[in-house]
């Protein structure tokens, strides 16, 4: 064999393992970031989806209402805007004072608490409307009224009125009682003092929950939904063979009533009277409140 031939076969088998080697290297490198990144990706996954239970929670409790508001409204009319005023104002000086001197009686040592106010004041004219009489032979109506008062139309007088909103809480000893046939009572006694005057209606009766009521309502509600939403974590973790350990997040919802408060409006009153001639009564209410919380699994 000549020297040409020895020296040309030994460059060709450097070449094929330098080849081989390059393959090798690329195919290792390749393993190694594979498996690198399974191994970071393993760990991430195991920091980041930490054991969790979600879970919601809920409460309810039935209350009556401790707080009665009457809407009630003094009107006069007049063809003088003084007069209109001066009448208006004369009612609700008197029926204000009468209100306020007048506490009606109520069983057990109890007695009315109230808060009278006025929710809006107005004086406005009043018209007198012409009539367009149509012809004789139209099929339709003999005639329509003007809507607008700068047309056909006669200033004849003023309406002045007032609003008025009143607040009747229960106390005994010095505290609000939720008591519903001693808040009846008391309603029923302001309205028929209300009803007595002439010239005044009642809007509407309302029975809901005084603000102090609600706050200790809601704290009550919240330590019931809390608890109801742990025993649920509780539940799941122990039957998976676990225990939770402690909160991670909670949020709260808003109180939900049912039935939602809703006036109880009454009939109109023109004319002296001594009652509304129902029985007014509040009725009682569910309110509810629901929470998520998300508690760690150990």
């Amino acid at each position: 064999m000549s020297k040409e031939e020895t020296y040309s076969r030994r460059v060709g088998f450097i070449g094929f393992f330098a080849v081989f080697f390059l393959i090798a290297v690329f195919v290792m490198g390749i393993a190694i970031t594979y498996l690198g990144y399974s191994i970071t990706s393993t760990q991430m996954n195991s920091n980041t989806n930490a054991n969790t239970i979600s879970i919601s929670g809920s409460a309810t409790n039935t209350v009556m209402p401790d707080t009665a508001t009457i809407y009630f409204t003094v009107s006069s009319n007049s063809s003088d805007y003084n007069s209109a005023v001066s009448s208006t104002n004369s009612i609700t000086n008197e029926l204000v004072s009468k209100i306020k001197s007048k506490n009606p009686s109520l069983s057990d040592g109890a007695h009315s608490e109230i808060k009278i106010e006025t929710t809006s004041y107005s004086v406005t004219p009043t018209y007198k409307y012409y009539t367009i009489v149509k012809s004789s032979n139209s099929s339709k109506n003999s005639g329509v009224m003007i809507p607008y008062p700068e047309q056909n139309s006669k200033l004849v007088g003023y309406k002045a009125i007032e609003v008025f909103k009143l607040t009747i809480n229960v106390e005994k000893d010095n505290k609000n009682i939720t008591d519903p046939k001693l808040l009846s009572s008391a309603s029923q006694g302001y309205v028929d003092i209300i009803t007595s005057k002439s010239g005044v209606i009642i809007n509407s009766i309302n029975f809901k929950l005084s603000n102090s009521l609600l706050k200790s309502i809601k704290e009550n509600l919240l330590s019931q939904a809390a608890a109801n939403a742990k025993q649920k974590a509780q539940t799941i973790a122990e039957s998976l063979g676990e225990k939770i350990s402690k909160v991670k997040s909670i949020n709260s919802n808003d109180l939900s009533y049912y039935p939602y408060p809703t006036p109880v409006y009454s009939s109109l009153k023109t004319e002296s009277s001594s009652s509304l001639g129902s029985v007014i009564s509040p009725t009682s209410q569910d309110i509810s409140l629901s929470l998520s919380a998300e508690f760690y699994v150990n």
